[in-house]
């Protein structure tokens, strides 16, 4: 085990993330939002090597290209293909996903 994953380095991280929070994060203003994935699950302000101990590296995270396909379903992933931006079909009532679709298709191509 690496000594990033031991637990005594996990222990002395999880303590300078107790001062961090004290002396440096509480002092920004986006305490005061809620940050959250689309599933309504809490997103952290920081994640530290504790958040990830408990993993079974094959099991849980794998390689690319591999199943759980957590790292993405290309074996290369985007090194080998760039990022692409796709619109969410369906995303909100039909009457908002009907605009975004004429406001798109609406332009004319070059």
């Amino acid at each position: 085990m690496s000594k990033l994953f031991s637990n005594g380095a996990i222990e002395e991280i999880n303590k300078e993330k107790i001062k961090w929070q004290k002396d440096v994060y509480q002092t920004e203003k986006e305490l005061e939002k809620v940050f959250e994935t689309l599933s309504g699950v809490p997103i952290e302000p920081l994640y530290t090597p504790a958040h990830t101990a408990h993993m079974d590296y094959l099991n849980d995270l794998g390689f690319p290209g591999r199943e759980p396909y957590v790292r993405g379903v290309h074996p290369t992933m985007y090194r080998g293909r760039t990022w692409t931006i796709r619109q969410l079909a369906g995303f909100g009532p039909p009457e908002e996903t009907n605009k975004r679709y004429l406001a798109i298709f609406s332009k004319k191509s070059l």
